[in-house]
């Protein structure tokens, strides 16, 4: 499967402030949402909730550090509170955190955005007959090999082993979570990266189809879906032979089953009544921004005004009375009927 590389660059990498060592910690990854009626675009840059946590509970500062590749060459960090990234407002089994992005803080740094168009959603998956055996992508930080001078992301090919029919068990919640069981094997970097669905470049189901563009490889590979955000993997422990002979020691070992909370969680933390006022808000005061502006003089004067605390009158002039025109003799011949 070839990956776009706006996919792969929709990708940055979480950091924590250890001990003054900025420490790897998770992957966000970075969406758009369209008020198509205003035509009014709002950022956010998304994240799994338990990297958050990982990050509150043992790094001293309590910033989030997303580092990111510049335009220009070379990388740079982000940094954020952790009081800025909102989480669900009522199911604490969503394991997503997301952080309202300005534009002009991050203009600077090469970031692919996943549009909410590319959000899958229930009609899509129903429409298209997405299941089990389908294929899919991870794009996020393999912690070992992070990169010196730009991020080095790597993208993970799998397929969907369960939908999210029942809880899936994690220690994240009691009750279990929500979520589509992948394989592919995830490890702690990968902890809140894109999984993305491909379309393919052809799909027919019944009498619907979806067909790419064949011009070049980009349109070849089809359309990326955003299909959720990695939460964990599974580990089962596992006797090795020789150790569970000699001292019957046992290990973990990475099933290849990866846990992805489904995009349907993340849109709900992403519409939450909170985001929705602060769209409307900004909305306004990017409109606000395009009004005429008032002439400078009128500025000028409100201000005397204000500081006299009474209006300003212009001088009244004296009018001079006007000249009377002198009464000129009419030279007009009259003509006079003729009895």
């Amino acid at each position: 499967m070839y990956v776009p590389e706006e996919v792969i660059n929709s990708v940055g990498f979480i950091y924590g402030n250890k001990r003054g060592t900025k420490m790897p910690g998770g992957t966000a990854f970075f969406v758009t949402i369209l008020d198509r009626a205003a035509n009014f675009t709002s950022r956010y840059a998304v994240t799994a909730r338990h990297v958050l946590d990982g990050i509150k509970n043992n790094c001293s500062d309590r910033k989030v550090y997303i580092r990111l590749n510049r335009m220009n060459g070379g990388v740079d960090y982000f940094f954020t509170t952790l009081n800025q990234w909102l989480t669900h407002p009522t199911d604490p089994s969503v394991d997503v955190a997301v952080l309202p992005v300005e534009e002009s803080l991050i203009s600077d740094f090469n970031i692919g955005y996943i549009p909410d168009e590319f959000f899958m959603n229930d009609e899509a998956i129903k429409l298209y007959s997405i299941g089990p055996g389908d294929e899919v992508a991870i794009v996020g930080l393999y912690n070992v090999r992070t990169g010196q001078d730009r991020n080095l992301p790597i993208v993970r090919i799998g397929n969907i082993a369960a939908m999210p029919s029942e809880p899936v068990t994690s220690t994240f919640h009691r009750g279990g979570i929500t979520a589509y069981l992948i394989e592919a094997r995830s490890f702690g970097g990968l902890s809140g990266s894109p999984v993305f669905f491909s379309f393919g470049h052809e799909r027919k189901v019944g009498s619907y189809s979806f067909q790419a563009s064949t011009t070049d490889r980009q349109d070849a590979a089809g359309v990326f879906v955003l299909l959720g955000l990695i939460h964990a993997h599974h580990d089962e422990e596992v006797a090795k032979k020789i150790n569970k002979l000699l001292t019957g020691e046992k290990v973990d070992i990475n099933m290849g089953i990866a846990i992805v909370v489904p995009m349907k969680q993340i849109r709900e933390v992403l519409d939450q009544r909170v985001l929705i006022n602060q769209r409307r808000r900004d909305r306004e005061r990017e409109k606000r921004k395009h009004l005429p502006t008032l002439d400078s003089s009128l500025i000028a004067r409100s201000v005397v005004e204000s500081a006299i605390g009474e209006p300003l009158t212009p001088p009244q002039r004296k009018l001079k009375p006007k000249k009377r025109a002198k009464r000129r003799r009419s030279r007009d011949c009259h003509v006079h009927d003729v009895l």
